[in-house]
């Protein structure tokens, strides 16, 4: 019961205001970053080296892992556009690097429409 509830949460499907939105960001980016300096630190990676970004295998892991995370939220984004009452089809705008992520901040900002 337990298990098909937490599944739900994470469809496409229902409403999500802007506080659990936001939570679901900072928690999902929160987890892609820790996991990301756990594998640049096992794999003896320098703190310096791992804040400056300096290597390429660094960069390609942290873009793979960052990449990860921002497919999890899909879902989060449309049940978003749910609440706000607009088009599922605006979700295409979250393929477009920088209009993506300044579209779906300004609608994360908006308040729910009843």
């Amino acid at each position: 019961m337990q298990l098909t509830l937490k599944i739900k949460k994470l469809g496409f499907k229902g409403r999500l205001n802007r506080a659990k939105f936001w939570q679901l960001v900072s928690a999902n980016y929160g987890l892609a970053l820790i996991f990301l300096i756990l594998l640049a630190l096992q794999a003896g990676y320098s703190w310096s080296a791992i804040f400056a970004i300096q290597l390429p295998t660094l960069r390609l892991t942290g873009r793979v892992i960052f990449m990860i995370a921002w497919c999890g939220l899909l879902g989060a984004k449309i049940r978003r556009l749910n609440d706000l009452k607009l088009s599922h089809w605006l979700i295409g705008l979250d393929f477009i690097p920088v209009v993506g992520a300044l579209v779906f901040t300004i609608f994360g900002c908006l308040p729910s429409k009843k």
